[in-house]
């Protein structure tokens, strides 16, 4: 686990940090074939990077939680940092699936219309749950990821997380737990570990260029 405690360039360290512990909880877990586990243990996460970037907006450019205490906000939003991570290919298919064509413009002229980074998210939600267009699949190598980011950012997991921990009373055969399966713990897994990667990795490249400047 990275350790970034005493930095005085983010805050709320610990976060991440615990973000971080519940990625290799769930890795173990994973290892010992509890899916349903490792599911609610990379949802969890998610939810703690999703806290801990939104608190230090200003250095990760991805806005804040309007609800800091709302699951499916939480959702949306990390779902909406890992779409950045998405290429010029896979956006540029995405878009014209929905019929929008991606055009570089001035920051002045896009007073009244949507930016792509409040309209990315919205136009992936609406792909969650299906089979991807055949000209986003023809665009990328990474359809499961795309799935994936799609399901969070609808809210599937959420759902998905409260299935992996509770047994209601009335469950059918088939519902609950044990309806979680290999697949579905693997890809969330994937996508934690991406979250937190990513997170590291811009947390390290501003404390690379934190210089002090002192006068001599």
């Amino acid at each position: 686990m990275t350790s970034y405690s005493g930095s005085p360039t983010f805050l709320g360290v610990h976060i991440i940090e615990n973000a971080e512990r519940l990625l290799e909880d769930a890795r173990i877990l994973r290892k010992h074939r509890r899916y349903a586990s490792t599911v609610a243990f990379t949802v969890l996460c998610l939810e703690e990077v999703a806290k801990f970037v939104s608190l230090n907006e200003a250095q990760f450019c991805n806005g804040g939680l309007s609800n800091k205490i709302d699951h499916k906000e939480k959702h949306r939003f990390i779902g909406k940092y890992l779409a950045g991570d998405l290429n010029l290919h896979e956006v540029s298919a995405i878009l014209d699936h929905y019929g929008y064509t991606l055009k570089l413009s001035p920051i002045e002229e896009t007073e009244y219309r949507d930016s792509l980074s409040e309209k990315l998210p919205e136009l992936l939600a609406g792909l969650a749950g299906d089979e991807l267009p055949d000209a986003v699949k023809a665009n990328t190598r990474r359809s499961s990821f795309i799935s994936t980011v799609a399901g969070v950012i609808a809210g599937h997991y959420n759902a998905m997380k409260k299935k992996a921990i509770y047994s209601e009373i009335l469950e059918r055969p088939g519902d609950g737990p044990a309806a979680i399966d290999r697949k579905t713990a693997d890809l969330l897994l994937r996508l934690a570990n991406k979250s937190v990667n990513r997170v590291r990795q811009r947390m390290r490249n501003i404390l690379r260029y934190c210089v002090l400047i002192v006068e001599t």
